[in-house]
C-alpha cells in the first residue's frame, strides 16, 4: 500500500521549493526590466516548475535557487531575447545546462557551463536554442570534459552515439 503521507509531504515540499525559487526569480525584475523583459509572477512560477522537472529528469538536485538565477542574469542582456521568447529561452538553456552538468559528471563548474552557453548562444547558435543544443561545439564541449559515457550527436541529419 502506498504511503500517501510521504507522497503528500513530497508534493508539499516541491511546491514550497518552487514558490521559493519563483520568489527569488521575481527579485531579478529590476535587472531584466533594464533590457525590456518583465518577469511576471506566472513566468517565474513556470520557470521554477520547469527547473524542478529538468532536475528530476536529469536525476539532479540543487540547493537553493541554483543556476537558473545566474542564467537569467547572464542572458537578459542578449540581443536575441525579448519579452516574447525569454521564458522559453531560459527553459531551453536550463535543459542545456543540466545536460552539460550531467554528461560531464560535474567536471565543468556552473560558471564555466553558463559562460560557454552564452558564448555559443551569441555566436554559432545565433540565439536559437535548438541550434545550440544540436551544434557540434556543444558536443565537443561535453566530449572534451568526458566521463566515458555515450552522448548523442547529430551529424548530417542522422543520430548516432559517440563514445566520450
Amino acid at each position: 500500500m502506498p504511503n500517501y503521507l510521504a507522497v503528500f509531504q513530497n508534493n508539499m515540499l516541491a511546491t514550497a521549493q518552487n514558490r521559493y525559487v519563483a520568489k527569488e526569480l521575481m527579485e531579478l525584475s529590476d535587472k531584466t526590466e533594464e533590457y525590456g523583459i518583465v518577469l511576471s509572477g506566472r513566468d517565474c512560477q513556470e520557470i521554477a516548475e520547469f527547473r524542478a522537472a529538468a532536475l528530476a529528469e536529469n536525476e539532479r538536485i540543487e540547493v537553493g535557487v541554483g543556476a537558473v538565477k545566474r542564467i537569467i542574469e547572464e542572458f537578459c542582456d542578449s540581443g536575441y531575447v525579448n519579452q516574447n521568447n525569454f521564458k522559453e529561452t531560459v527553459e531551453g538553456l536550463l535543459e542545456c545546462f543540466y545536460t552539460i552538468k550531467s554528461e560531464t559528471d560535474d567536471k565543468v563548474s556552473d560558471d564555466e557551463a553558463i559562460e560557454f552557453l552564452k558564448y555559443l548562444f551569441e555566436t554559432e547558435a545565433g540565439g536559437d536554442i535548438n541550434k545550440l543544443y544540436d551544434s557540434e561545439a556543444f558536443d565537443i564541449f561535453i566530449n572534451g570534459q568526458g566521463n566515458g559515457r555515450s552522448v548523442r550527436t547529430e551529424k548530417n541529419g542522422k543520430d548516432r552515439e559517440q563514445e566520450l
